[in-house]
């Protein structure tokens, strides 16, 4: 019975770790990909489609008669006498019934459909253009998580140096090889290191739940490799204003803004002339029957569509002028992304070679502290160096990441890491 609890408790143990610890790792690509597909208020965005689409349905629905019944009865004393026929003979009624239909002119019932897919196109390109945006802060988001997990591992490697020479100097301390105090500012230095372990722990698990959320996953995710070439820009800077200038969702929302403008100022200068109402009527009245014709159209003497025209224009002129200054933004944003990243890229390189040199400070103090041929502190300060540096170089490995995924940005590119 005892064996049977055990293997009980066992296996709820397992179960319980793996629902906590159960992770999906993402590279740098995968995230982004993930993301596009699955992010929560970009499924909320996408919803806009169907709901403009169903204006294009509304514009083209075809004409639809209206029908008109009128019914007037003669009231007089004599026929109530006669209560049977009081309702029913035609000499004591007039009857009209009137079938009518308001008529597009110039183009009116087109113009509305050209207008709703216009629309239709607007909001497709704000989705493409929240999804650059997604993207960008996926990118930023994953890259910022990936220097703390460095950042961790960097401590909890030089946290287990740091207590291999405690160990080594309480062995020393017992043959009375060094001072007490010597033992203390190891153990001093490995408990700063513990610390800055948790704190760097607790930012990491904050980072993986924002992370996870923009991801859409279900489980906690947590970050793999880089797997982009941040080593080389795929264009030149002249080439990438033009490409910027295609390819950019935000330019491209302007641009779409600008025909939706167009079309909906033709449509408002279309309305200003008036829908005509022709019709057939039969009206008979008290037992004579007639027929005619119905004709009825508004005359535009003040009511011209003016207000809707004039505000049409505006738009029109409003997209243009937006769409001038974020080419104008545009083309300096790409001139600092570029200079930023080239300078981010040259200062990697240098961090590179302090950290190689560094590590050969460490390895050689470390090896004439343990010959007893340099002081405690002197080895210290070396451990300490060499983790500065190396915290220096990843930072400058993700700057150089962030300038290179910022400049794919502003220039439109990064729509192709989606791809």
């Amino acid at each position: 019975m005892k064996k049977i609890i055990f293997i009980g408790y066992c296996i709820a143990y397992l179960l319980l770790s793996y629902s906590c610890y159960a992770q999906s790792s993402f590279s740098l690509r995968q995230a982004i990909r993930q993301a596009a597909q699955n992010h929560p208020l970009l499924k909320v965005a996408q919803y806009n489609v169907p709901v403009f689409q169903s204006d294009i349905t509304t514009a083209g629905l075809r004409y639809n008669p209206q029908i008109n019944s009128q019914l007037l009865i003669l009231f007089n004393r004599n026929n109530f006498a006669d209560n049977s026929s009081f309702l029913v003979s035609g000499r004591n009624r007039q009857d009209w019934w009137q079938l009518t239909q308001q008529l597009y002119v110039k183009q009116q019932r087109q113009k509305k459909i050209d207008f709703a897919k216009e629309n239709v196109n607007l909001v497709q390109k704000n989705i493409e253009e929240i999804k650059r945006n997604l993207v960008f802060e996926v990118a930023n988001l994953w890259l910022d998580t990936w220097i703390l997990k460095e950042r961790l591992v960097i401590l909890r490697e030089t946290k287990t140096n740091v207590d291999t020479l405690i160990r080594i100097n309480e062995n020393r301390l017992k043959n009375e090889v060094i001072l007490p105090s010597e033992l203390i500012r190891t153990q001093i230095l490995s408990e700063q290191f513990q610390l800055q372990i948790i704190d760097t722990e607790r930012q990491l698990s904050t980072q993986k739940n924002s992370l996870t959320f923009l991801l859409g996953a279900s489980d906690s995710v947590t970050v793999s490799d880089i797997d982009i070439d941040y080593q080389n820009v795929p264009l030149q800077l002249d080439s990438l204003f033009g490409y910027a200038t295609q390819r950019r969702t935000d330019i491209q929302v302007n641009q779409q803004a600008i025909r939706t403008a167009e079309a909906n100022l033709k449509l408002q200068e279309a309305l200003k002339y008036p829908q005509p109402e022709v019709g057939i009527l039969v009206n008979p009245q008290n037992g004579v029957f007639y027929a005619g014709t119905y004709f009825n159209i508004p005359i535009p003497l003040f009511d011209k569509n003016q207000g809707e025209i004039q505000k049409a224009k505006i738009l029109k002129q409003q997209a243009e002028f937006q769409l001038n200054t974020n080419q104008l933004q545009a083309k300096t944003e790409i001139s600092n992304a570029y200079h930023l990243y080239q300078t981010a890229k040259a200062n990697l390189v240098k961090y590179a070679d302090i950290v190689d040199k560094s590590r050969q400070v460490l390895n050689t103090v470390r090896y004439a502290y343990l010959k007893g041929n340099t002081t405690i502190i002197d080895y210290l300060d070396a451990q300490r160096t060499f983790f500065s540096t190396q915290q220096f170089y990843n930072e400058a490995l993700q700057d150089v990441q962030k300038k290179y995924i910022n400049l794919l940005y502003v220039s439109g590119l990064i729509q192709q890491l989606v791809e």
